[in-house]
């Protein structure tokens, strides 16, 4: 019998082609230097079976890509939902802070006008507080991990339980000071942990760096208003206690903690967005009087020590505090708006 054309599959003992052993596309028996003519002396059924390889490949390819394109689709929503959560959460955190500091005014009776001031700005952490909760429902609508989900299940408790802690507060109604500062200071927590949950969400490196810078500006911010709230409690109360002096100075390093981890992940405009925006004669004077405090708290030794009678106007510290947490929460919005493009795309 002639040779058997190159390529086709090895005849049987009866003269016709056996094809169980031999696998559609083997050119193994076409030579090497004659591919073409080998691919053309192939019976018509071979031809159209290598024909027929090139596009299942290309389908195959194209439907891998799409499915990468896909998953990195949803990946950036995910991520661009939970930095705009985190941004409204930030906000949130803005009114408490400030809600938190005239609680203390308030329970320690350092000033008489103090109540009809924690109402209005009640009312102004409500109206952030439901600007938040709809954001996040529609955060959790969208598919949230488990650990997520437990976080805003907290968020969302300690929101509903804040008018009742607002009333025993705007009324007089017995309430411990450090229970109060301790549930704001819980549901604050809560919402700067979006901070740190949207910084490590983006594939992108930078992008990641640019939010840590973000969220370091936030701890910043929360230990700014710690370091105000120790010390209206001390001036309410006239007495620094050793526990009072390890809060204030937790604060104190907590802010050197924060600054440093801006200063190493902040890009340069960044970092000068923030140089223009924290200036003014409010960080000035909260410079100073942090100056008064530590000189003070050199010289007084002890567990307990009596504060001087003239040491601080408690109206003046917190002014001064206020005023610069004011201007990184300027900073904070800054930075949020360049920010929701990118995380988003």
């Amino acid at each position: 019998m002639a040779d058997r054309i190159a390529g086709s599959p090895p005849p049987s003992s009866d003269g016709s082609c056996d094809t169980s052993d031999w696998v559609p596309g083997d050119l193994s028996s076409v030579p090497v230097d004659q591919p073409v003519a080998g691919v053309r002396a192939l019976p018509l059924w071979r031809r159209v079976s290598l024909i027929m390889v090139i596009p299942v490949t290309v389908v195959l390819t194209v439907a891998a890509m799409s499915l990468v394109r896909i998953a990195g689709s949803a990946e950036t929503g995910s991520s661009g939902r939970l930095a705009a959560l985190a941004a409204d959460g930030a906000a949130l955190v803005h009114e408490l802070q400030h809600e938190r500091s005239l609680a203390v005014f308030v329970l320690d009776g350092l000033e008489s006008d103090a109540q009809a001031a924690f109402e209005q700005q009640a009312k102004t952490t409500a109206e952030q507080a439901e600007r938040y909760q709809k954001r996040q429902r529609a955060t959790a609508d969208s598919g949230v991990p488990g650990a997520m989900r437990d976080r805003f299940e907290r968020i969302t408790v300690a929101i509903d339980d804040l008018p009742r802690m607002q009333e025993r507060i705007a009324t007089g109604q017995k309430l411990a000071m450090s229970i109060a500062v301790s549930r704001y200071g819980t549901l604050i927590n809560d919402l700067l942990g979006l901070r740190a949950e949207a910084a490590e969400k983006p594939a992108d490196e930078g992008l990641r760096k640019r939010l840590r810078a973000v969220a370091a500006v936030s701890t910043l911010k929360e230990s700014v208003s710690a370091e105000r709230v120790v010390m209206l409690s001390v001036l309410a109360r006239g007495v620094l206690t050793s526990v009072d002096r390890k809060d204030y100075q937790m604060a104190l390093f907590k802010q050197t903690q924060a600054s440093e981890t801006f200063t190493s992940t902040a890009t340069s405009w960044q970092r000068e967005q923030y140089d223009e925006l924290m200036i003014g004669p409010d960080l000035r004077e909260a410079f100073k009087l942090r100056g008064i405090i530590e000189s003070w708290l050199e010289s007084a030794p002890g567990t307990e020590t009596q504060l001087p009678s003239n040491l601080l106007d408690p109206q003046r510290w917190n002014s001064a505090l206020a005023g610069k947490s004011d201007a990184l929460r300027n900073v904070e919005v800054k930075l949020d708006e360049n920010l929701a493009p990118e995380a988003t795309s």
